[in-house]
C-alpha cells in the first residue's frame, strides 16, 4: 500500500478506523501514517466531519433552505381550552452546522413563547448556543422578524450572537446587533468607560 500526499482525510480516516489501535503501531514503512500521534488522526477524522457537514447543506446551508426546515414543522393546532400550538415555526443554523427547529406554543395568562425559544431550547440542550442564521415562518407561509423577547433572549446565550444573521422578511437580512440597536450592555460598557476616562 503507498500514500502520495497527506491531503485526503477521508482516506486516511476511513484506513485507520478499519483497526484497532494495536494493529496500527504493527504497521511500517507500507504505511507512513503509522508513527503520527493518536491527535493527527483525530484532526483527520474532525476535518471530515466538517466536510460532510458542509455538503449535506450545514454551513452552507442558504436561507431558502433553512425556511423550508422552519415551514416544515407549521402545524396549527389547538392543544386544549387554553392552549395552542404549531402556528409559527422557526429554524436555527448552528456553528457547528446544526439546525434546530421549534414552534410556538400560545397559552392563556400569557404563559406561551415563541418559536425561535423552542428551537434555542433544542440548541442549548444540545450542547450548542452560537447562532450563524434564524428564520421564522408564520401558519401563511411568511417570514416574521423576531419579537424583541427572542432578539434578547438569543443574544444573550451567546456574546457572538450579536453577529446571526436574521432574515426579516423575503430577502432581506440583518444581523441581531442591527436589531438591538442600542442594546442595553453595550450601554452600560460605554456608561462605565466615560466614568474610567473622566476619572483620568
Amino acid at each position: 500500500m503507498r500514500w502520495s500526499s497527506l491531503d485526503c482525510p477521508a482516506r486516511v480516516s476511513g484506513l485507520l478506523s478499519s483497526f484497532r489501535m494495536p494493529d496500527i503501531w504493527h504497521l511500517h514503512a507500507d504505511f507512513p501514517f503509522a508513527f503520527f500521534p493518536v491527535f493527527i488522526y483525530n484532526d483527520f477524522v474532525e476535518k471530515r466531519r466538517k466536510q460532510e457537514c458542509f455538503s449535506q447543506g450545514g454551513y452552507g446551508m442558504t436561507f431558502e433552505e433553512l425556511y423550508q426546515r422552519a415551514y416544515s414543522v407549521l402545524n396549527p393546532r389547538k392543544l386544549s381550552g387554553d392552549a395552542e400550538a404549531g402556528g409559527v415555526g422557526a429554524a436555527l443554523l448552528t456553528d457547528k452546522g446544526s439546525v434546530y427547529v421549534g414552534v410556538c406554543i400560545d397559552t392563556a395568562c400569557s404563559m406561551g413563547f415563541c418559536a425561535e425559544h423552542a428551537a434555542a431550547a433544542a440548541m442549548v440542550t444540545a450542547g450548542e448556543s452560537r447562532v450563524v442564521k434564524m428564520i421564522a415562518v408564520g401558519w401563511d407561509g411568511h417570514i416574521m422578524p423576531p419579537c424583541g423577547r427572542c432578539r434578547e433572549f438569543i443574544s444573550q446565550l451567546n456574546d457572538e450572537n450579536v453577529n446571526t444573521r436574521v432574515m426579516v422578511r423575503k430577502d432581506v437580512v440583518w444581523t441581531l446587533g442591527n436589531l438591538l440597536p442600542h442594546d442595553w450592555r453595550r450601554t452600560e460598557e460605554e456608561t462605565a468607560s466615560a466614568h474610567d476616562d473622566g476619572d483620568q
